[in-house]
């Protein structure tokens, strides 16, 4: 089953970094390959989200259950599959405090469903979650760089 870690540092706080992630709804305008994106909760701290990707030929979408845990530390965000092109998927994005900012992680393993479309979208699915962290990294400079320089 392939498996991705992918981990960068920020110079915003791991609470930012976690409220960052936690926005589905906002992934569209920030995610070059995420046409569409929607949260619902339920439970308190639990949302299913919902995610249209596109890249290339491929058009997608695969919904998540997502577990918050903005008061733990670190701070993280648990990821199960509901439904989708994978036969699993499972993962975690984590939150760490540092000296100068934060370190954020995805780390998730997955396996595609079965047949030729979805076996073909292994590799999009690949470089899609790799470029999640600089993506999600590159937005909170966007959002927060002027409090940098306040």
């Amino acid at each position: 089953m392939p498996h991705i870690i992918k981990t960068q540092n920020s110079p915003y706080s791991a609470e930012k970094m976690f409220e960052l992630v936690a926005n589905f709804q906002a992934y569209p305008d920030f995610l070059p390959f995420c046409t569409a994106a929607h949260g619902e909760p339920v439970a308190p701290n639990e949302v299913h989200g919902t995610l249209s990707i596109h890249k290339g030929p491929f058009t997608k979408s695969f919904t998540t259950h997502n577990t918050m845990y903005p008061d733990e530390t670190p701070k993280k965000i648990a990821i199960a599959l509901v439904n989708g092109p994978f036969s699993q998927l499972t993962g975690e994005w984590r939150f760490v405090d540092t000296a100068s900012g934060s370190e954020v992680t995805l780390d998730l393993q997955y396996q595609m469903a079965t047949g030729f479309f979805n076996q073909a979208l292994s590799g999009v699915f690949d470089w899609i979650a790799k470029s999640m962290v600089d993506a999600f990294c590159q937005e909170a400079h966007r959002r927060h760089a002027q409090e940098k320089t306040d």
